[in-house]
């Protein structure tokens, strides 16, 4: 059985809500922080979402992107990825923010958000803290949209070849080539 969690405080691992999914982390807590975050943004802005490869990170990004809609916010959604492909996306496509969840690399059961604003740069401490002591008194502070104006979910699957492609663009071939590497 699990208890809601009434404090985020206990879940902030360095700036980062991290807990043990589906039994701290719930479905119902990722969507009120979706709710929380999303709020953050202005009606119709978009923000950027990813997770890694492990069910419980798609889990929670699931339940966190309905939270996010709920307030009107569009989330381009980049499914499985990588961390420095969320940050390109979000610079790419002039998006107003992002998220990122991933599993625990010390506690294989946990998931972490990590919060990234539009420079593609994770939020610091004391942006997180504003995400957390809104959680004690939710849903006072969240932004509800009305039904036609709920956010929209946006699949941008070319997003990983444009990033490779740009990439490309700083290695020298030429060097490499003469040092046969």
């Amino acid at each position: 059985m699990c208890a809601r969690v009434q404090n985020l405080d206990d879940l902030n691992k360095n700036g980062r809500i991290v807990g043990r999914a589906n039994y701290i982390f719930t479905p119902e807590i990722a969507s009120s922080i979706g709710s929380i975050h999303g709020s953050s943004f202005q009606l119709d802005e978009t923000i950027v979402i990813g997770r890694d490869y492990h069910n419980d990170s798609r889990m929670l990004k699931r339940a966190y992107t309905s939270g996010v809609m709920s307030t009107g916010v569009n989330v381009l959604n980049l499914s499985n990825c990588t961390f420095p492909l969320l940050e390109f996306t979000i610079r790419r496509f002039g998006a107003s923010g992002g998220a990122y969840f991933s599993g625990g690399h010390l506690y294989s059961e946990d998931v972490g958000i990590r919060f990234v604003d539009a420079g593609g740069i994770e939020l610091s401490l004391v942006e997180i803290k504003k995400i957390i002591d809104s959680y004690r008194n939710f849903p006072a502070q969240i932004r509800r949209a009305e039904p036609r104006r709920i956010g929209r979910i946006i699949a941008i699957p070319q997003t990983q070849d444009v990033y490779i492609k740009s990439l490309e663009q700083f290695v020298n071939k030429k060097i490499i080539k003469e040092a046969r590497l």
